[in-house]
């Protein structure tokens, strides 16, 4: 009589392919929620605000649920003794892609974006003011003892662009930051400080500041 193992029979079907599979879902969804954490507290940042923290004294990042919430980046410093205040926008719809450089003044005149237009105060400022609105393409007004200069490039800025605003490099950083401060002080001799002017100035150079800013730039727009 012959007797018939089954022992080695394989009754059931096995994938062998499951484990392999598994591990590759793993890793794909490592992947995305880093992508998404990247998106959320990284990108914001930028190369940009890395060129400008290393050109400012006691450079700081402004963290908060509210700007990561916003997808907005904070950086503030002083540079050649005034302090300077860099908003960092890059998300969608409400939060749109938005970049400000703030620099402290001690200049009490008001002047609207406009207003640059004819504006007369010596060679130095005036070049100054050329090279802002046509060679780096900033919008500016001053108020409240500060200088605001917001990007607005002629050629808009891919949403598909991963770095944003992708352009600005150490150098063109410096040179912006050095020519702001040629027009304020420019700004500062055409309009002096004096008398009660002193005790009333209150600079809006703060991140607060810059959002308000940021809103009245858009309705002028």
């Amino acid at each position: 009589m012959t007797h018939l193992s089954i022992d080695g029979m394989s009754t059931t079907p096995h994938n062998r392919d499951l484990p392999f599979e598994g591990q590759m879902f793993f890793l794909l969804l490592v992947a995305l929620v880093s992508w998404a954490v990247w998106r959320v507290f990284v990108r914001p940042k930028a190369r940009f605000l890395t060129h400008v923290a290393e050109l400012l004294d006691r450079p700081e990042f402004v963290h908060g649920l509210e700007n990561t919430l916003a997808k907005r980046a904070f950086l503030k410093g002083e540079f050649r003794g005034r302090k300077v205040v860099v908003m960092l926008q890059n998300g969608r719809g409400e939060y749109s892609r938005n970049l400000i450089v703030s620099m402290e003044t001690n200049a009490p005149a008001a002047i609207e974006s406009y207003e640059f237009t004819g504006y007369r105060s010596d060679r130095e400022g005036e070049l100054a003011l050329y090279a802002l609105e046509v060679k780096y393409e900033f919008v500016l007004r001053h108020e409240e003892r500060c200088l605001k200069a917001r990007w607005a490039p002629q050629k808009a800025a891919s949403l598909f662009s991963w770095d944003f605003p992708g352009d600005f490099g150490a150098e063109k950083c410096l040179s912006v930051l050095e020519t702001m401060h040629t027009l304020a002080c420019s700004i500062e001799r055409r309009d002096p400080v004096s008398g009660p002017d002193v005790a009333m100035a209150t600079p809006s150079c703060t991140e607060s500041g810059v959002v308000r800013t940021n809103l009245s730039f858009g309705r002028q727009n």
